[in-house]
C-alpha cells in the first residue's frame, strides 16, 4: 500500500515547467524565437508603410502641382478630394481630367464631374478615354456613304424621276 501512495505522489508531482518529465527546450529559447518573429513582422510592416507613405507623398504632391497648374486651385479640401480619386483612377487619368477642365476654363466641379463620369463608364486608362472620345465624335458626325450606297441611292433617284415623268 505504501508503494502505491508513493507512486501516486510521484505522478502528481510535476516539475516547475508544468510537465512530469524534464523539459528539453528552454522557455527562453521560445521567447527569443517569438521576439524574432515579431521583429520580422514589424520590419515588413515598416517597409510596407514606408512604401505606401512615399507613394502617398509623391501622388499628393503631383495632385497639388496639377491642380495649381491647371485650374489654379491649391485649396486643401480640393487637393484631398482629388487625391481620393486615386482609389479608382491612376494619376495620369486624374491629370487628364484637370487638363480638360483647364481647356474649358472651368473649375474643380467640372473636373469632379468628369472623373465621376469616367468611373461610372469604366474609363480608367487614357486609351479607354481616347477611344471613348473618338466614339463620341463619330456618333455625331454624318455617316460616310460607301460607293455601293451612293450607286444605289442614285439609281433609286433616277427610277423615281422616270416614274414621275411617265405619270
Amino acid at each position: 500500500m505504501d508503494v502505491l501512495k508513493s507512486k501516486r505522489k510521484k505522478k502528481k508531482r510535476k516539475k516547475p515547467n508544468g510537465f512530469n518529465e524534464k523539459q528539453t527546450v528552454s522557455k527562453k529559447a521560445d521567447i527569443d524565437i517569438e521576439k524574432e518573429i515579431e521583429q520580422d513582422i514589424d520590419t515588413e510592416e515598416d517597409l510596407h508603410t514606408n512604401l505606401v507613405s512615399s507613394t502617398y507623398d509623391e501622388n499628393l504632391e503631383k495632385i497639388q502641382k496639377y491642380l495649381l497648374e491647371t485650374i489654379g486651385n491649391s485649396n486643401s479640401t480640393v487637393i484631398l478630394e482629388a487625391y481620393s480619386y486615386l482609389d479608382n483612377l491612376p494619376i495620369d487619368v486624374i491629370h487628364e481630367a484637370l487638363l480638360r477642365t483647364a481647356r474649358k476654363q472651368k473649375k474643380w466641379d467640372y473636373a469632379r464631374g468628369t472623373l465621376n463620369n469616367w468611373i461610372r463608364d469604366g474609363l480608367d486608362t487614357l486609351k479607354k478615354i481616347e477611344a471613348n472620345d473618338i466614339e463620341f465624335k463619330n456618333k455625331d458626325a454624318p455617316k460616310q456613304e460607301t460607293e455601293e450606297e451612293k450607286i444605289a441611292r442614285k439609281t433609286k433617284e433616277l427610277e423615281e424621276a422616270i416614274k414621275r415623268d411617265n405619270n
